[in-house]
């Protein structure tokens, strides 16, 4: 298989991936690294184009974190409540060092991490590499495009370009999905949701009409742990709403392979009002630690329920405030443009979540992706007419004006 860096031109294929700066943990257990999709994308690059990911130097700049990389990629973040010397101090442990997930370089650095907000130095260390990373390929593959997020409250970032696989001209998207300080990510420009500035990129690039293949995060998922004995893949779509084909080649491409995965064609509902259902659930939850709090008399009773509240924002908050509503209802919660798409995850079993406590991408993991990736191709190629026709059927025309004004 033959992997190279294109000039901007007509594409057959698209691949996205996208990270979720500090979308960790998530309500009923779930915790994820939701940078392994940018992590798999950037890999497929560097096999068109080398670059390394080695972090030159840390600088702290009062509430900035900035991270220089040997490559030439400058990335700069901010922390809302300040970066304190210890901070400082660790962040210095990463330099000299390489990493293709961001979110591993926090956890590498500070530990066991959350999101949303509470680990807000680790997050921002997470958003000035990626950020970091996506300036490097910007830098050393000028053919390419580029826009920051205008989402509301956004720290996003967007990059796109051609590359070709075995001769297949193929559109590709880095995502960046942020809010600054350090804070939760907004992901209503998450996947290949063709929103404001994203979505007029992704129509000069095409990825609004092609089969796509969205990369995912790695996940440990409770409700899947009667499913899910190892590590493994995990392929996703709804067949009802996204498309088939790209689904089917990548699990034809990961049985070809001996590689081992799990896969649903019911994911992804839409119209679904699953999203507001768990804003109403978390917040009935925050009112009544609130009420039990104003009521408390001793300090045994407000050490409980203080922890109680940690636990519902750090680990319960991340499944509902990291998208819109409107976008939801229209996309899901891989961000699935109808018609296009099918997703690309990893599973983490129970047993690698109790014995290593966090989600962790590993290097073969994200190695795997070069030889899935090329098998899936011919698969959709060879099933091209089909796959253009689910697009055309089940495609939504909301312009990127469009879209934006649902949230603003």
């Amino acid at each position: 298989m033959k992997y190279s860096e294109l000039k901007l031109q007509q594409a057959k294929i698209g691949l996205v991936g996208h990270i979720g700066i500090g979308h960790i943990h998530s309500h009923s257990g779930f915790v994820q690294d939701d940078s392994m999709g940018f992590a798999m994308l950037v890999r497929i690059l560097q096999e068109c184009k080398y670059f390394n990911t080695i972090i030159e130097k840390i600088n702290v700049v009062d509430d900035c974190i900035e991270i220089w990389l040997q490559s030439g990629g400058i990335g700069k973040a901010n922390v809302a409540r300040g970066i304190c010397f210890c901070d400082k101090e660790l962040l210095h442990r990463a330099e000299q060092k390489s990493f293709l997930s961001p979110q591993f370089l926090s956890s590498y650095l500070f530990g066991k991490i959350y999101g949303q907000g509470i680990s807000e130095v680790a997050t921002a260390v997470s958003l000035a590499y990626a950020k970091a990373i996506l300036d490097t390929i910007r830098k050393i593959w000028p053919e390419t495009i580029y826009d920051k997020d205008n989402v509301p409250s956004s720290a996003g970032e967007f990059l796109g370009g051609n590359l070709s696989i075995d001769g297949t001209v193929i559109a590709w998207l880095l995502t960046i999905n942020a809010s600054n300080g350090g804070l939760a990510p907004n992901e209503d420009a998450e996947g290949n949701v063709p929103i404001g500035n994203k979505g007029i990129l992704m129509q000069k690039l095409g990825l609004t009409t092609l089969p796509t293949i969205i990369f995912e995060s790695k996940a440990y998922i409770p409700s899947q742990k009667n499913l899910v004995f190892t590590d493994c893949f995990n392929v996703r779509w709804n067949k009802e709403s996204d498309n088939n084909i790209v689904g089917k080649a990548l699990i034809e491409a990961l049985s070809s392979l001996n590689l081992p995965y799990v896969y649903s064609d019911i994911a992804y509902p839409r119209n679904d009002d699953s999203l507001e259902k768990e804003v109403f659930r978390v917040a009935d939850k925050i009112i009544m630690l609130g009420e039990q709090y104003k009521k408390s008399q001793t300090s045994e009773e407000r050490i409980k329920l203080a922890h109680a509240l940690a636990i519902v924002v750090s680990e319960e908050l991340g499944g509902s405030i990291f998208m819109s509503n409107k976008i939801f209802k229209l996309f899901a919660g891989g961000g699935i443009l109808p018609g296009l798409c099918a997703v690309l995850s990893y599973c983490s079993s129970q047993e690698t979540m109790q014995k290593e406590g966090q989600v962790i991408y590993t290097q073969e993991e994200v190695e795997q992706v070069l030889a899935i990736v090329p098998n899936a191709i011919t698969y959709i190629m060879d099933n091209y007419t089909m796959a253009l026709t689910e697009i055309q059927t089940k495609k939504i025309n909301h312009s990127p004006e469009e879209l934006l004004q649902m949230i603003s």
